[in-house]
């Protein structure tokens, strides 16, 4: 295990968006920075891959992915 994170909900967490997301070719998504917000990814069907800074990973279906800020 990488990381623990505790969070303060002292405060509402609040809930920005979500979507599902469906490609049928190779697909490269444009460079980002999270600067608060998490990202939860989760692998419904096949496999993605998805680079995190230096890291690689591969998700297959039932897999889950937080990426933080």
């Amino acid at each position: 295990m990488d990381s623990l994170w505790k969070i303060n909900i002292e405060r509402p967490l609040a809930y920005y968006k979500c979507g599902q997301f469906i490609s049928s070719e190779d697909w490269k998504h444009k460079h980002m920075q999270l600067s608060r917000d998490f990202e939860l990814i989760i692998g419904l069907q096949q496999s993605i891959f998805i680079q995190v800074g230096s890291s690689q990973y591969e998700l297959q279906q039932g897999d889950v992915l937080l990426i933080p800020p």
